[in-house]
């Protein structure tokens, strides 16, 4: 579809950018015109990424914070579940009084602020904590060691204890684990500490290589998803002691060794997405009534897009921009992002790039309108990328490499946000055309 939208209208047209308004005070009494091309995308389709990263494949960086829990979406995304798993060790070797008496254990965790889900019923959720019963496997040589949202949790050895918590910041903040003191493994460990065991030796690897580890889970009810801190200082187990009547005092055993740091991230679609077995596989918008973007779940939204109309010397492209209609709810337990970005893609939907301009990489910026919600878009200014487009030969393979691209929330592993495109997005290529009698 086309539009001709000619010098009277030319200065309404400023919301479309400072380029459209200088063009209009060059037109005026020229006889020149602005002319619009408006696309209705409508090879819009929901893909689904094989598999994203969770961990940072380093001996000494990890990610500063790791996901835990259960969401269950069934219009829309189905259900998510998030295990994070880690290794704890002694920083040194701890120095416990021989004659300490062991009051109690608990394993402390630290919430980042982020929470998605059910924060209005206050329904109580339950963590478990497990004992591994093997390390994860790391291969170096495969994906420099980065362990992924698909690779499995070793097998539990048992469980240690339970946290119970409301999902609000009060409830999150003062969540931890009671663990038994009278355990016999635990209270053993103890002893160690007091007597200098060898497994203090050669740390973190002795401890590692007999404590293999933890892992968290979220209890079946659970209907929330939220960020834990994955520091040393904010992820430990503690042993609370006294010595004598008065002298109390902890050992902490911290988070360690960020190579075995990752979590697994599974979802079980609806029906409507149940058919995205691997990325080459797409569910179009016109077949599920909507396309779908949502961090940790793994879906982005596939688009191809249209070749720009040729046109002659005397036309110049002044700007290009995609627009997406978001459905917004009201209150929703669900955020949405302020940004998505935008990559380059191919026909077999594979992430060839993040899509640059001159002024930066290409996102998708969100213009919410309080007043009237459904009023609010997400903008992408594609003026470069089209006008780059517009000078290439006229070849499919160099179109198929330019007309393919894919939304997605900014990163995958760190994010819950979701957006849900019910309308077909909307293209549109704005042209100035020059009088070339006038010049």
């Amino acid at each position: 579809m086309k539009r001709f939208i000619y010098l009277i209208f030319a200065i309404i047209l400023s919301s479309c950018g400072a380029e459209l308004e200088s063009i209009g005070e060059d037109f005026i009494g020229n006889g020149s015109s602005i002319e619009m091309y408006e696309y209705r995308i409508t090879e819009t389709s929901t893909i689904k990424i094989d598999s994203f990263a969770t961990s940072t494949g380093s001996n000494t960086v990890s990610m500063s914070e790791i996901f835990i829990g259960r969401y269950s979406d069934p219009l829309y995304t189905g259900t998510t579940v998030i295990t994070p798993t880690f290794t704890i060790a002694p920083e040194y070797a701890p120095v416990v009084d021989e004659e300490a008496t062991l009051d109690s254990i608990t394993f402390k965790f630290g919430y980042t602020g982020k929470l998605w889900g059910d924060t209005i019923s206050l329904r109580q959720q339950i963590l478990v904590l497990h004992e591994l019963s093997e390390l994860p496997i790391y291969n170096e040589t495969v994906d420099n060691g980065m362990m992924f949202n698909i690779d499995p949790i070793p097998p539990f050895k048992r469980e240690l204890g339970r946290a119970y918590f409301y999902p609000n910041k009060k409830g999150l903040k003062d969540a931890y684990f009671k663990l038994d003191k009278n355990d016999k493994y635990l209270s053993t460990l103890f002893d160690r500490m007091k007597y200098k065991d060898n497994m203090f030796n050669d740390l973190p690897w002795n401890f590692i290589n007999e404590f293999k580890g933890l892992a968290i889970t979220a209890d079946k009810n659970n209907d929330i998803i939220f960020g834990m801190n994955a520091t040393p200082d904010s992820l430990y187990m503690c042993f609370h002691y006294h010595v004598g009547a008065t002298l109390e005092s902890t050992v902490k055993i911290p988070l360690t060794t960020p190579i075995f740091q990752y979590f697994n991230a599974t979802n079980t679609p609806t029906r409507k997405f149940e058919s995205l077995k691997y990325q080459t596989d797409e569910v179009p918008i016109e077949e599920s009534a909507f396309a779908l973007i949502q961090g940790l779940s793994g879906y982005m939204v596939k688009m191809v897009l249209p070749v720009p109309p040729p046109q002659d010397q005397y036309s110049t492209l002044v700007k290009a921009e995609l627009e997406l209609n978001p459905l917004i709810f009201y209150n929703s337990s669900i955020t949405m992002p302020q940004t998505i970005s935008v990559y380059k893609s191919n026909a077999n939907n594979e992430i060839l790039s993040q899509l640059q301009q001159a002024s930066g990489d290409v996102i998708g910026k969100l213009e919410k309108d309080e007043q009237h919600l459904d009023a609010s878009r997400y903008k992408i200014d594609l003026t470069e990328y089209y006008n780059a487009f517009s000078m290439l030969p006229e070849e499919p393979s160099i179109s198929d490499e330019f007309t393919h691209i894919i939304l997605s929330v900014p990163s995958m592993s760190s994010t819950f946000d979701r957006v849900i495109i019910e309308d077909v997005p909307v293209l549109r290529l704005y042209y100035a055309h020059y009088n070339n009698d006038l010049l």
